[in-house]
């Protein structure tokens, strides 16, 4: 019988796999199934040898085998046995991508875009990448390593992260916003020797780190800049050492993990403000991914997910990353996490399933009906939808948030199964999903396959299960053991068995971005401050933190305020400064100041004291939504329309009221410095610059975001945190920028910049370098040109665009020495221009910029460099794009410059031809009869050199 039993197991597992991708008989999967059952109810597992399976494990997760099986019931039945299988087999990450790569080693798993150029990366070559990380890191660590992973979302973390989960190396992603005092704490719980990183500023928090702790690690890089410093293992650098003979010994001396045994560590927001340590063990991690695919039965033919959700998060990690594995998919990485970003690369890509949060669905619900609504309501509105969200998107999920009902039933509509849930980090990700296609309204859905649940006597919601994972500080428990963790959260159930939330118990909410707020923590810190009683924090799925205030109006002070005003201005500075201890996610945008207090009698306080969040928020609604009726700040100023997003207040710590409007521009109260904002001609000041917009609306937030438009602007720098998001769009602003240098000493000093400490060394440099170049004074002001000039040997193309603008502002600086020096560098590196975009900035300036000197210069000295295609590009740019006949000061300008040609074929001889191509070119022109006249003669002295000289 025994014989019998697994005889049949592994024939109709023969036959699943030579009919998979044939015509499947349609009773196999019950069948299939009901004899897995029977193997493990018979006790008889571990007499089938663990390749049987995998491959099990492997064939079964296909859709058509899943949506073969007669109903849910029988899903969630094979759920179970994927479970005990991989006890069975001790199947393993690395079994899992040793799987994929195996059955399609040349499909794309992973790629990345960058400024629209694609890099694929094969599951073959991912196989070998990791397999070399994973020997960098236990070489290097003597085979103990402890690697913690601080880096933004790329293809270098992915692969880090990859390496440790399938080679058996704990590891930690941390979030790269945690400063020193949180890494600090992390670092106190985990010792790690090794911490993988991408930029200089964070390179500079684990020097510091290092410095004060005295704790030793190893910091691998995975930045394209230099490596900064000797003591910074460059990850490529490594890897190259790395001989393929070597890998597999090494990789084989490693300890090898327990199924249960902790592999990895994940820190989420606690109620106390510092994170908690979540502890996974291989078991929750794969375990998840079958539990997962038992409610998407559809999902894994072909899947590609465009990925936004970071790494360092559970549903980027689990579900995204490895879930893309599981399916055997490809994912790409998305970079920045805008709607109008995600919409581009999803028409790009064409993705079959999308994972996001709730707000970007809205988003994208909201810019399909601004697209028919300018269309007229015309067009056809599924064909519109698929042009949005590209033709294969089949489901997505909603995750961290309420989603409304009317956004499920449109996607629903337009042949998307968005599903929603409910989840935790403790618990691998998922606790509960909606059935696809079966949206019931605010339900949060089932509990997902694995998942046992029970309630407290208050109605809070417990789970254990296969992936319910345990925190950092608590006993370990083995495989089979039950582990009851308590969610923190109300529920009730219908009869159907759907989920519902009613409340919370515990003090922890997620704004609309899905990042996790302590309100009881935040809240503290406005305890024993003079006038205030209570501070109530508003922001429970919500884009920003508020504050409902309750004064002590019997407080000495508070009764001699005698306005309004006042009142405001000294909450204001007092939520500043609680501001300026929290991360901008946290920060407080505005308050609201209450006329009572908060009342036991009218159900908002508990008998203790503490809030009852939701009996608040509903008595306060009036209030807390006058405190969301913007998303933003306009003003008028100078007959323009100047907004300013919330997110530059948070980057501050600043309220709404902190900023006020002036004639000059907006006025900063609480540090007291104004940011000038005003129409010049065709022109518009912002801080130091002057740039050209192609609308009469101001957006703050485009300027602060592109280093292209801020760097080197001081006022604005010093007003605003700035960012590096150099893929940001700003199609209505030119990158010529302009500078009065007549008010020089209007503008701020360059070694007191504030606002910059976030920028890495690389960024602090440039910004520098540009500062001097424009703004400096004597030697100073050249060498830093000469150091622009170094970046143009060999640059990215942003660096050459950004550099090149600013060196063509110095066009009208007041000294000849830096404007003819800047003319030199951009002669010689400067690309083809477009100069129907950009102005001849040099020829418009009015001011010289060659003299003889000069000339003979850049005719002698720059022989070698000079590239002459270049230029003469250049020079059919001027003829096509600027008024002729010329004005008298632009005349002499192009004078100079034929003049500057003359020299050239003096010293370079072999140029003659080139140049005299050239100039005919200025002549055949003739719409400048002057111009053209110079030309000739010009032509006619240089024949008559070469032919008496060289003949």
């Amino acid at each position: 019988m025994k014989n019998e039993l697994s005889k049949l197991f592994l024939d109709e597992l023969e036959l699943l796999e030579n009919t998979l991708h044939e015509k499947l008989d349609q009773k196999l999967p019950s069948r299939l199934l009901k004899s897995a059952e029977d193997i493990f109810s018979s006790g008889l597992q571990n007499k089938i040898e663990s390749k049987a399976w995998y491959r099990y494990l492997d064939l079964t997760r296909f859709p058509v085998f899943l949506q073969g099986l007669k109903n849910p019931d029988e899903r969630y039945r094979w759920a179970e046995t994927a479970f005990k299988a991989i006890k069975a087999s001790d199947f393993s990450i690395r079994n899992l991508i040793e799987q994929r790569t195996a059955r399609h080693p040349e499909r794309i798993l992973f790629t990345t875009v960058i400024e629209n150029l694609k890099n694929e990366y094969s599951y073959k070559l991912v196989e070998n990448r990791i397999k070399k990380i994973a020997t960098a890191f236990l070489y290097v660590s003597n085979f103990k390593p402890a690697v913690a992973i601080y880096s933004e979302n790329s293809i270098d973390s992915a692969c880090c992260d990859l390496a440790c989960l399938a080679f058996d190396i704990p590891d930690s992603p941390l979030h790269p916003l945690f400063g020193l005092e949180t890494l600090e704490y992390i670092f106190s719980k985990i010792n790690f020797n090794i911490v993988v990183t991408d930029t200089y500023q964070r390179i500079e928090n684990l020097q510091a780190l290092r410095d004060k702790r005295g704790k030793k690690f190893e910091i691998f890089y995975t930045g394209l800049a230099e490596v900064p410093g000797e003591d910074i293992i460059q990850l490529d650098q490594i890897l190259s050492l790395i001989s393929s003979k070597d890998i597999p010994g090494i990789l084989n001396k490693r300890k090898k993990l327990k199924l249960d045994d902790a592999a990895t560590v994940m820190f989420t927001s606690g109620s106390t403000g510092m994170p908690k340590g979540v502890q996974f063990s291989i078991y929750n991690l794969i375990s998840k991914r079958f539990a997962r695919a038992a409610v998407l039965p559809k999902v894994g033919e072909n899947e590609l997910l465009v990925c936004y959700l970071p790494l360092y998060h559970t549903f980027g990690r689990y579900l995204e990353m490895l879930g893309t594995i599981f399916w055997g998919g490809t994912y790409v990485f998305a970079g920045r996490n805008d709607v109008e970003s995600l919409l581009n690369l999803m028409k790009m890509f064409q993705p079959t399933g999308l994972i996001s949060i709730p707000l970007r669905w809205k988003q994208i619900s909201e810019k399909f009906q601004e697209i028919l609504e300018r269309d007229g309501g015309n067009a056809d509105p599924h064909k519109i939808f698929r042009e949005l969200v590209g033709k294969n998107l089949a489901w997505g999920l909603s995750a961290a948030g309420y989603l409304e009902p009317k956004v499920f039933k449109f996607f629903n509509k337009y042949g998307v199964e968005l599903c929603s849930g409910f989840g935790m980090t403790e618990a691998t990700g998922g606790i509960s999903m909606t059935i696809p296609g079966e949206y019931v309204k605010d339900s949060v859905g089932l509990p997902m396959p694995g998942m046992k649940i029970k309630y407290s006597g208050e109605g809070e919601l417990q789970i254990a299960g296969h992936y319910v994972a345990n925190y950092l500080d608590e006993k370990k428990k083995s495989l089979d053991e039950e582990h009851w963790l308590s969610t923190g959260d109300l529920f009730k159930q219908d009869k159907n068995g759907a989920l519902y939330i009613i409340d919370r118990v515990k003090d922890i909410y997620k704004n609309s971005k899905g990042q996790t707020i302590a309100p009881a923590y935040i809240e503290k810190k406005f305890e024993n401050i003079p006038g205030l009683k209570r501070a109530f924090l508003v922001g429970d799925m919500k884009p920003n933190n508020t504050l409902l205030i309750v004064p002590d109006y019997d407080d000495p002070f508070i009764k001699s305020a005698d306005s309004q005003h006042k009142l405001t201005e000294y909450f204001s500075t007092i939520v500043a400064s609680v501001n300026s201890s929290l991360n901008p996610f946290e920060r407080i945008i505005n308050f609201s100041l209450l006329k009572r207090n908060f009342s036991e009698v009218k159900g908002e306080l508990t008998a203790k004291g503490t809030f009852k969040r939701k009996i608040i928020e509903a008595n306060f609604r009036e209030s807390i939504e006058a405190l969301y009726q913007r998303s933003r700040l306009e003003y008028e100023i100078s007959g323009l329309k100047v907004i300013v997003p919330f997110w530059i207040l948070k980057d501050l710590g600043l309220t709404q009221d902190d900023f006020e409007p002036s004639h000059e521009g907006i006025y900063d109260k609480q540090h007291k410095r104004i940011l000038i904002v005003r129409k010049k001609d065709v022109h518009i000041q912002i801080g130091d610059f002057e740039y050209k917009i192609y609308s009469e609306n101001v957006d703050l937030g485009v300027f602060v975001r592109q280093p292209i438009l801020w760097m080197g602007n001081l006022s604005l720098i010093n007003f605003a945190v700035c960012k590096s998001d150099w893929d940001f769009d700003f199609t209505n602003i030119s990158s010529q920028i302009t500078i009065d240098f007549s008010g020089r000493e209007k503008i701020g000093s360059i070694k007191n910049t504030a606002n910059t400490t976030h920028f890495d060394s690389g960024m602090s440099k440039l910004n520098r370098e540009i500062s001097i170049a424009l703004f400096g004074k004597g030697s100073s002001q050249i060498a830093a040109i000469h150091e622009l000039e170094d970046h143009l040997r060999f640059p990215e193309v942003k660096i050459e665009n950004l550099i090149s603008r600013r060196l063509e502002a110095l066009s009208s600086h007041s000294v000849f020495a830096v404007r003819s020096l800047a003319y030199k560098v951009l002669l010689v590196y400067q690309p083809e221009i477009d100069y129907n975009r950009y102005l001849p900035s040099f020829i418009n300036s009015k001011k010289i910029f060659l003299n003889k000197k000069v000339i003979e210069e850049i005719s002698y000295n720059q022989i070698e460099g000079f590239r002459f295609q270049a230029f003469s590009r250049r020079m059919e740019a001027y003829r096509k794009g600027l008024s002729f006949p010329l004005p008298e000061s632009e005349l002499r300008q192009f004078k100079r410059i034929l003049d500057m040609l003359v020299r050239f074929v003096y010293g370079n001889p072999s140029t003659y031809p080139l140049i005299r191509a050239e100039m005919i070119k200025w002549i055949l022109h003739g719409q400048d009869k002057r111009l053209a006249f110079y030309a000739k003669s010009q032509l006619k002295k240089i024949a008559i050199w070469f032919e008496s000289n060289f003949k």
